[in-house]
């Protein structure tokens, strides 16, 4: 009797956790904002280190905020053009080593995500890893960022860095004044995304 009664409130419990369960407890399509996120190089020289940053950033991101186990696909668009030094001079130069009429765009696609915790529901961050391969001036090559990603009020926000070499995706590093900017930059992201 006392064993019949615990197990129709064990069904009684999962079916009213059933029914409570966030809706986003699924595979969900989140669209990210342009102008609401950002990505940003940090480069090295010596007159004086400078970093690089653009709004004009797009891309879509589909996962299982509940399962975070469950495949990931994601993939994100910047134009290059669109990047501020803060100086209009090397903006231009900038502009001029990338080839930005021949290459109009940087992709990053995703092809695996290493979360450390399995959801996103209830956890105000996740620890991630992110990696995918990157496309910066026609060239492709595998790229991984270190980040976190939380969900807040069906909002996605993802955060990540990394570093890379110019000279590995075809970029000679420019100079000016016999100083030349240093190879290897920081690529750092801020995303924000909204349920398509």
């Amino acid at each position: 009797m006392t064993l019949n009664r615990f197990s129709r409130w064990g069904v009684v419990a999962a079916v009213v956790l059933g029914a409570t369960l966030p809706a986003m407890a699924e595979e969900t399509t989140f669209r990210i904002v342009s102008g609401r996120s950002e990505v940003a190089f940090d480069a090295t020289y010596p007159l004086g280190d400078f970093t690089g940053t653009t709004k004009d950033v797009k891309g879509e991101i589909r996962l299982d905020p509940a399962d975070l186990a469950r495949p990931v696909v994601a993939q994100v668009e910047v134009d290059p053009s669109s990047l501020n030094t803060g100086i209009s001079g090397r903006d231009r130069d900038l502009r001029d080593t990338m080839e930005v009429e021949r290459f109009p765009s940087i992709h990053f696609v995703v092809r695996e995500v290493r979360a450390a915790r399995p959801s996103l529901l209830g956890e105000p961050e996740v620890p991630v890893v992110i990696a995918g391969r990157m496309t910066i001036h026609g060239v492709e090559r595998p790229a991984e960022f270190s980040g976190k990603a939380r969900l807040q009020d069906a909002v996605l926000r993802v955060e990540g860095a990394t570093a890379l070499k110019m000279t590995d995706y075809g970029i000679k590093p420019p100079s000016k004044f016999f100083f030349r900017v240093g190879d290897e930059i920081k690529i750092r992201f801020s995303s924000e995304a909204v349920r398509k």
